[in-house]
């Protein structure tokens, strides 16, 4: 009679805490938005927020990082909740970097949200990693004000000029390398080539030893906005905290 009541007590508690476990951030995260949007006659975006702490993080990084497909996960999104075609949706709640978030992938969606002043805040990239004074991690009328000098600067003709001419010559010796290197990675060629062009043209920095000391610390808090927020000792957003503040460097 005690092993049957076990066995019960087993079969019942363990499918409650799958259940708990598979819709605990919907619970915490997902219930209080949709109370309060239901009071403003408005609606959640359909999705899943996954499972507590990493969410839909391990289905991400399978499509971007090791599928290399990332249009496959909104398409993923697509099949299961349905296009902007058919059922009129433009966007999908997640969770994503220990937040949770709202994927829009409808053009018009995406342009209304890119070209709003007001109404949206930037949450993601961190401003633990980038700073405070980030111009991606500022918004409102500060970010409209430092992007509107930036653009004002960049996008006068001799400034233009000025910038072709001295990045010429950095880009012609880049193919001369990569023609002699034979087979390159893309992505870290071109990443280093721009960093050396900033590093002269923004920080006066010429020396090899400046501009490899550039790229690991651009490389180290890359991979800390793109990593868990798990402030523990060797994880990759501990490291980027500790280059931010130039702890180990």
């Amino acid at each position: 009679m005690e092993i049957n009541m076990v066995y019960v007590i087993h079969s019942l508690v363990w499918p409650l805490l799958a259940c708990l476990f598979w819709w605990w951030n919907e619970l915490w995260y997902a219930t209080p938005v949709r109370a309060r949007c239901k009071s403003l006659n408005a609606k959640l975006p359909p999705g899943h927020l996954g499972i507590p702490i990493f969410g839909d993080y391990f289905s991400f990084i399978w499509y971007f990082h090791f599928l290399l497909r990332p249009d496959r996960y909104i398409m993923s999104k697509m099949q299961k909740y349905g296009n902007n075609n058919n059922n009129n949706v433009g966007a999908y709640t997640t969770f994503l970097y220990g937040s949770p978030a709202i994927i829009a992938c409808s053009p018009s969606l995406c342009k209304s949200i890119i070209t709003a002043t007001t109404g949206f805040k930037q949450g993601w990239p961190s401003s633990e990693v980038l700073g405070s004074h980030s111009v991606i991690t500022i918004h409102g009328s500060r970010h409209q004000h430092i992007k509107g000098l930036l653009t004002s600067e960049f996008n006068q003709p001799g400034t233009l000029t000025r910038i072709a001419q001295q990045l010429q010559p950095c880009i012609v010796a880049a193919l001369h390398s990569w023609f002699q290197m034979g087979q390159i990675n893309t992505f870290h060629q071109v990443k280093r080539v721009s960093l050396e062009f900033m590093g002269r043209y923004m920080g006066d920095l010429e020396l090899s030893p400046e501009i490899d000391t550039l790229d690991k610390l651009f490389s180290a808090v890359n991979e800390g906005v793109r990593a868990q927020p798990l402030n523990f000792p060797g994880m990759p957003f501990r490291h980027a905290l500790q280059v931010s503040f130039r702890k180990d460097y």
